[in-house]
């Protein structure tokens, strides 16, 4: 089993792409589907700063078993144990530090 890396990386919003698209949100740990919703909708990561224009988010990539059909498994990707995984909420000049954990068992860059 590899070992679990954890990374913290920095970066500025320059500019912004809004995109509205129908998604089914799984919980991973049932296989049960939550509800279809809208990006718009979409569950969003908490924000740990409490300074102005910082956004401070945890972020953790998993290997998952999710039944999208009855008696089936599939092996999926998860952020934050969520297919698909939370969306991060930033204005556009906001610093934004992510902490990243991969806990897959490939390495991510």
């Amino acid at each position: 089993m590899k070992a679990i890396s954890a990374y913290t990386f920095a970066l500025v919003v320059t500019g912004l792409l809004f995109t509205v698209a129908a998604v089914s949100v799984y919980d991973v740990q049932s296989s049960h589907l939550l509800e279809n919703k809208t990006v718009a909708g979409h569950p969003v990561l908490e924000n740990l700063s409490s300074e102005p224009g910082i956004v401070e988010v945890e972020l953790t990539a998993s290997k998952e078993r999710i039944s999208l059909r009855p008696g089936v498994e599939t092996d999926v990707y998860a952020y934050n144990r969520q297919v698909p995984g939370p969306m991060l909420e930033a204005q556009e000049g906001d610093s934004v530090i992510v902490h990243f954990r991969n806990e897959l068992e490939e390495e991510t860059t």
